[in-house]
């Protein structure tokens, strides 16, 4: 792959990521904020390939992954807390006053959760993007790196 086509796709990519980050409510967007994150990808493969640095795109899928695996275990989280503060309001029925604390912990450990996983994913990120700086000589991707 060439350096045009690999900073084109990445460009493209980061658009797309944009636009999806704009609505993140709709289903849609999600789709789009996805196709993003993997033509950015696709084109961090082509740069590191292009510029011999395996690093560059090895970190950038690692944040990929962790950003993937916060997301699901964040919505499993909070999916049991809600099924469990359903069952708990469904089987205490007499005592309405009293708060679910187990669904709250757990509607908690949720945020938790996905925020240490978006925080790990960003520094792979920053990583993948300081790497991509140095072996490129722009500093712009650096700065890309710390705003993400």
């Amino acid at each position: 792959m060439s350096l045009e086509s690999s900073k084109t796709l990445s460009g493209i990519g980061a658009i797309l990521i944009a636009v999806g980050s704009l609505t993140s409510l709709s289903g849609f967007m999600g789709i789009l904020s996805l196709i993003g994150i993997i033509l950015v990808l696709i084109g961090m493969k082509g740069l590191a390939d292009f510029y011999g640095e395996k690093g560059i795109f090895d970190n950038a899928l690692y944040g990929f992954i962790f950003g993937i695996i916060g997301v699901v275990v964040a919505i499993a989280l909070f999916v049991t807390a809600l099924l469990g503060g359903i069952g708990w309001s469904i089987s205490m029925m007499s005592e309405i006053e009293e708060i679910p604390w187990a669904t709250i912990g757990g509607l908690l450990l949720g945020w938790i959760t996905f925020v240490v996983f978006v925080i790990v994913e960003a520094i792979f990120y920053r990583k993948a993007f300081s790497l991509l700086s140095e072996k490129s000589g722009e500093k712009m991707f650096d700065t890309a790196g710390l705003i993400l």
